[in-house]
This record gives structure tokens, sequence and C-alpha cells, in this order.
């Protein structure tokens, strides 16, 4: 046996690095060259190991004409995705859209492991669009971000689609909230500042971004024309609060994300008078730890007084729905079976608690003495209330009770019916502002 001493010279293929000589076509065995190598006792082919060389390419952020600092360039594998997105770049007055391709920005360039792969050097362009909102710096929990206040008054008219960003001037945005930034609890409705988009006529479509934790007080009140609302995929959204979307009488359908915690019914509830809301979606919990999100009510319909919504949960948590002391105030209306969708109104323990969509343009509405075996005893607080279609009312049945500001506001109601003699109980309020009934 003896050694080899020298090795020959390095033997070269394009696009690969030679890595040493081996005794098997697997690679396994390296053969050693000097005095002290593998030692050979017969005739010997030795195999050349070669790892290819990985191809890198540029990728270059370019501001597309704004000034600022642009991220700096990354090497990417030939093939290869950028897997995580460079921070967000700043310009003041303007919003970052995202990374493109081409200098018009018409094809984005995806991130992520499922996202654009890289082939050549290649500049991605930012969009940008003027920033349209107003703001407040936030403190405390919010501390870092920003709270979004309202629109400038120059962009109100062409505001019908607006989409909350996910940051404003290099901060997230953690809040919509008043238009004077407050978030705290303030226990008169009334007296609480006006609020981001209160009574905006203009806006038809708002997309929410996923940095956004809290839609406050009367956010979108009385914006009538609003009959769309969107959260972007990953929302962090946590609190719906008091009168967010009271008053929106377009909209007829909105879903709720998995990570929201809380919708505050008090007062005036998040959904007050949306005369028009006939689906409430839960979408199935995400970042929330508990079993279903806490609703707070004052009463039977306090969160939805005037809307025939239908609440429509996951069905591995409806059971967890219908336990919690609050939702369960709402038990008729949770995933309801499509008899409960036929008749005209919601019923609960022979109770009547509002429409169901079914009902809920009827001129002439007639309620029987006894819907599902169970005798209807009573009209619940607001079960009709701020209604503008509802012409005649007949109740075939008897000994009715009539709560508190049960067909408050009735606008067109003009005929009120009983049968026969039976006794009728008409608590405060419950026909407050019927100015046409006779």
């Amino acid at each position: 046996g003896c050694t080899v001493l020298e090795a020959p010279e390095d033997p070269f293929r394009d696009g690969y690095e030679f890595g040493g000589w081996f005794t098997e076509k697997s690679c396994t065995n390296e053969f050693i060259f000097g005095p002290d190598g593998t030692q050979v006792n017969k005739d010997m082919t030795l195999y050349a190991k070669w790892t290819e060389i990985a191809v890198e390419y540029t990728v270059v952020f370019d501001l597309n004409g704004f000034e600022g600092t642009a991220p700096d360039p990354i090497k990417v594998k030939e093939g290869s995705t950028v897997e995580n997105e460079p921070k967000v770049p700043v310009v003041p007055d303007y919003i970052f859209i995202g990374w493109y391709t081409d200098q018009e920005c018409r094809i984005p360039f995806v991130f992520g492991e499922n996202g654009t792969e890289v082939v050549s050097d290649i500049t991605l362009y930012a969009k940008w669009e003027e920033n349209i909102f107003t703001y407040v710096d936030g403190t405390g929990d919010f501390a870092g971000g920003v709270l979004v206040t309202g629109i400038k008054e120059k962009f109100l008219p062409d505001a019908a689609e607006i989409h909350i960003p996910d940051i404003i001037d290099g901060k997230p945005v953690f809040a919509i909230c008043s238009a004077e930034g407050q978030t705290a609890e303030i226990p008169d409705y009334d007296a609480m500042a006006k609020g981001a988009f209160e009574y905006n006529q203009y806006i038809r479509k708002v997309t929410v971004g996923k940095n956004v934790k809290q839609i406050w007080f009367r956010a979108f009140r009385g914006a009538n024309n609003l009959s769309e609302i969107i959260f972007d995929e990953g929302s962090t959204l946590e609190i719906i609060g008091i009168g967010a979307f009271a008053e929106c009488r377009s909209l007829a359908e909105i879903s709720l994300p998995g990570s929201l915690i809380a919708i505050n019914g008090w007062s005036k509830g998040a959904f007050f008078d949306c005369v028009n809301l006939v689906s409430l979606v839960m979408e199935p919990k995400t970042t929330r730890e508990d079993k279903v999100p806490f609703l707070s009510t004052d009463n039977n319909q306090m969160p939805f007084v005037g809307a025939p919504v239908v609440i429509t949960v996951p069905e591995e948590e409806e059971a967890d729905y219908l336990a919690d002391p609050n939702w369960s105030k709402f038990s008729e209306r949770i995933n309801p079976s499509e008899t409960a969708l036929e008749q005209p109104v919601f019923v609960k323990d022979g109770t009547v608690t509002g429409f169901t969509p079914n009902g809920m343009n009827q001129t002439d509405l007639v309620i029987a003495s006894s819907i599902d075996g169970k005798a209807i005893t009573a009209f619940s607080a607001d079960a009709f209330s701020n209604n503008a279609t509802i012409q005649s009312l007949t109740f075939e049945g008897g000994d009715i009770l009539f709560n508190v500001g049960a067909f408050v506001n009735q606008q067109a109601l003009k005929t009120l019916r009983f049968a026969g003699d039976a006794p009728v109980e008409i608590k405060a309020w419950a026909f407050t502002n019927c100015n046409v009934l006779e």
C-alpha cells in the first residue's frame, strides 16, 4: 500500500464548484492526498464532487420619482422569492401602496414563500397615493402608531371608496376614532366628539387595513350610503365601539374578523338602527383567546336595534355563542332554521323581537297568535323602531304587551288592529313619534 503525495490540478465545470475527490459515486468518503493520506492497495477510480453554484440576482427598490430613503438592494438566489418585504418607505403626505415590477405600477411584486420568483436582476417601483386622511399620533396602548380621524375636506367629494391604510408616515394605523382623536369611554353618547366619518354621505365602500385594532364611537354613524365594509386579510381588529356603524341604512351585510374581542352594545349599540342589515357573519376565531367576543348589552336588542339581522357563526363555535349570557339573548337570530326565516318576525320565548329579512319590507304585517307552537305574548323593547315600511299591523292573538319603544318612530304606520277585546298593555314610548297612526 502507498499514498498519492500530490493532488492533481482541480478540474473545472461551468456553473459548479469542485469539492474534492471521493472513492465512490455517492461522494461519501473523501480520498486524502499526502504522505498520511488514503492507502492505495488496488486499482481505484476517484469521483469528483460537484456543487452547483447558485446564481444570485439583485433586487433594487426605486421610490419612483419621490424623495425619501429607499430600502437597500438585496441579493436573491435564482428562482427564489423575496420572503420578507422591506420596511415601508416614508414620503410625507403620501401613502405607500406597494412594490411593482413596472414603473407604471400595473404588475404587483408579491413577497413571501409563494411570491414572485426572481429570475434576473430586477428593479421594483413604489406606488404612492396622496394621503386623504387626517390623523393624530397615538398614545398609551396606541403609542408608536396613528389614529385616523377623518378625511381631508378637499378629498371628500371623490371619497366614494376608501381604504384605511396599514401605515401612514411610517407608523401603523391602530384605530379609527373620533374627529378629535378620542378613544376612551364617555358615558353620554350624545356628548361624544363627532366620529371620524360620522354622517359622511360620500362613502360607499370601506376597506379596513390589517393594523386597525379599534373602530371607535360613532366612527361611521349615519354614513347612509355606506353599503360595503371589507377587512383586509390578517385583520387584527379587536373592538367595535359604541354606535360605530349606527344608522348605516344602506349596509346589508358585514363579516367580522376572527380577531374581534368585543362589540359594544351599551347606549346606542354598534349597529343601532341599521334597518337593512340582514347578515352579520362572525368568522372563525383566530387571535382571540376567549371562545366568543364579548358583547355588551343593556337589554335584549341594544346592539342591533332596528336591524333585521341574521347572525351566522361557525358551526363548531355555535354552542359557545349560545352558552354566552349576552349572545344567548339573540339565540333566535344565531344560525336560525329555514323555517324560522320563513316567518316575518323573529320570536324568542313568545316575544316578538324584530323583523326577519323576509318581513323587513312588508307594508301590511300580520302576526299570528302563535308561532312554532308558542303563544305570542309581547313585543320587545325597540322591536320595530325606526321602520319606514309598515302601514298596518294586525295581531291575531290577545293579551299582548308592547314594551318600551316597541314601535317608536314608525314613519308609515297608520293602522293597528287586535283580535277581539283581549287586554293590551302598552309601556312608555311604545308608539312615540308614530305621527300618522290613526
